[in-house]
């Protein structure tokens, strides 16, 4: 199982999102633009194994 992590927002504190994710082979997105999220997301997505990503 991968853990993925979207911050939103400025406040977002990377290295500890990566901290989290990174065991589990996951990622770490951070969208400081809200309206920015559907991209992230997608990028996010794209991670998952089998998704041509």
């Amino acid at each position: 199982m991968q853990v993925v992590a979207i911050g939103i927002g400025t406040d977002v504190s990377r290295p500890e999102l990566t901290r989290i994710s990174q065991t589990t082979g996951g990622g770490v997105f951070i969208a400081t633009d809200p309206a920015k999220i559907g991209e992230i997301f997608l990028q996010a997505i794209a991670l998952r194994p089998g998704s041509g990503g």
